[in-house]
């Protein structure tokens, strides 16, 4: 059982419909592209800013089916809230050259 060091970001995002605020959770993979991340319900404790993960091998799953790919996560052995400096907005926007 070998474990999984994943470092998640939340972003709060609105929902066109009703208007109401929600928290999505996505992650960077090896090859620097993101990948949403997904939690089920036997996960009680939520990250609540950026944060590293540990989770046990067998407790993440990633989901190819769809358009992009979407990792859930059936369990975490801790979470570990992280200091990432404002300047880094790297994580959150993709450089665009016009």
């Amino acid at each position: 059982m070998a474990n999984i060091k994943l470092e998640v970001i939340v972003r709060n995002k609105t929902n066109r419909h009703n208007g109401k605020q929600f928290k999505t959770y996505a992650t960077k993979l090896k090859d620097g592209k993101w990948c949403e991340v997904r939690f089920t319900r036997d996960v009680t404790e939520l990250p609540v800013a950026y944060s590293e993960l540990i989770c046990e091998s067998e407790n993440v799953n990633f989901d190819r089916r769809n358009k992009y790919p979407i990792c859930w996560i059936k369990g975490v052995v801790s979470i570990k809230q992280l200091e990432r400096p404002v300047e880094d907005m790297t994580q959150y926007f993709e450089e665009v050259n016009e």
